[in-house]
């Protein structure tokens, strides 16, 4: 996380048309908070976080892209360029949108970068976060705790207290960070000036 600069990811893969995540929830998603860092740049932190690994020189990774989404590519490439600031070497591994898909299924990949726009939080934060969640690939992520938040989550009819165990999800998603979020880019749309309600 520290060494990507997520207003620079968003600048140069859509002109800074949408906003930076800090979570896989957008604004108008229920669970939404600021508390969380929207962009928590910072070159030599992520040197001392690579060292205190055991990665002091940096290390080799493939991240596989699906080619036929632009701005996917977009950001593939500028990852490359921000990622070799602290050594580490990104190969972007090009594929098409079927080979891509049947990868992921597979985990037959080291990195993935993908999008996913799904309004509902609770479809989202199960399907990231939870230990059986289907696009927790090969269910790499476990987390007791995590399980247990968004089980309680998706049982509750109460509102204000959906909103309080989303929040609490996101905030442990960030901790354990098995994801990171990067951008939601805006949706441009044409209309005529004479449709009302738009």
């Amino acid at each position: 996380n520290y060494a990507i600069n997520k207003q620079d990811l968003l600048d140069g893969a859509v002109d800074g048309i949408g906003s930076i995540a800090n979570s896989p929830l957008n604004s108008l998603m229920m669970g939404y908070t600021e508390d969380i860092p929207f962009n928590e740049y910072d070159i030599e932190a992520a040197k001392a976080k690579l060292a205190e690994a055991g990665y002091p020189d940096g290390f080799s990774c493939k991240l596989m892209v699906n080619s036929n989404n632009a701005v996917s590519m977009k950001i593939a490439q500028i990852l490359q360029n921000q990622l070799s600031k602290i050594g580490v070497n990104l190969t972007v591994d090009q594929l098409e949108k079927a080979t891509w898909s049947d990868n992921l299924t597979n985990v037959n990949f080291e990195c993935a970068l993908g999008t996913l726009n799904w309004p509902d939080s609770n479809n989202m934060v199960t399907y990231l976060y939870h230990s059986q969640g289907t696009f927790n690939y090969d269910k790499a992520y476990s987390n007791p705790e995590m399980d247990a938040l968004i089980e309680e989550a998706s049982r509750i009819l109460d509102a204000d207290k959906r909103v309080e165990l989303y929040k609490q999800i996101v905030e442990l998603g960030h901790e354990d960070l098995p994801i990171i979020c990067l951008l939601f880019p805006s949706e441009i749309v044409g209309a005529n000036k004479n449709i009302d309600g738009i």
